[in-house]
């Protein structure tokens, strides 16, 4: 018996997908956003409408670093699942993009900021310690792991981003598809923001 996409909730969904991630033989629901594709009827574009509406309510609601959403959706919706439907050429464009858009704000620009103090060029006399020793001078810090850490996460979806863009621009053809151009701008900001952040 197939259930309507509509009757399934976020976290059954989320559940659904993880478990074709993981090749789970024991699936109870699984929406087929491939099956939406293949019937062409009013309702079944108005439900992948509504799915892409929502992903992008999600985005939005954890726009900023709002972190009660984040902390919430962080557990429903894991981080394997967002890059799949990103990089599911399958998939309409305008969803991919908003997956893209919403692993932007949860899963990349998530973490304060570091603040970056201006360079002093003047210095007082009393700031400077009166002996240096070299030999306790700790090199390495424990944000350069923990950034070290997450580039190697991120390692596959920013190969896959810069495969895309190269791609891209060997296909002209797809300027004139407004869905295709939301994909590539939304690709384009999560490289930017990678690359600040990270």
């Amino acid at each position: 018996e197939h259930i309507y996409p509509a009757e399934i909730s976020l976290s059954e969904l989320s559940e659904a997908a993880a478990a074709v991630l993981s090749h789970s033989k024991d699936l109870v629901s699984c929406v087929n956003i491939r099956l939406l594709l293949g019937s062409y009827g009013f309702k079944a574009r108005q439900l992948l409408n509504y799915y892409r509406q929502q992903i992008d309510l999600y985005a939005r609601m954890c726009q900023e670093r709002q972190y009660i959403a984040i902390n919430y959706l962080t557990q429903k919706l894991p981080i394997s699942l967002i890059i799949r439907c990103m990089e599911d050429a399958s998939l309409p464009s305008d969803l991919r993009a908003s997956f893209c858009r919403l692993m932007l704000n949860l899963y990349v620009d998530r973490d304060p900021q570091e603040i970056v103090s201006p360079v002093k060029y003047a210095r007082l006399w009393s700031d400077i310690g009166e002996h240096i020793d070299i030999n306790k001078y700790e090199c390495t810090s424990l944000m350069a792991s923990e950034h070290q850490q997450i580039k190697l996460q991120f390692a596959p979806t920013i190969r896959f981003v810069k495969t895309y863009l190269s791609d891209a621009i060997h296909h002209p053809w797809n300027l004139y598809d407004p869905a295709w151009m939301r994909l590539t701008f939304e690709f384009i900001v999560f490289q930017a923001t990678f690359i600040q952040a990270f």
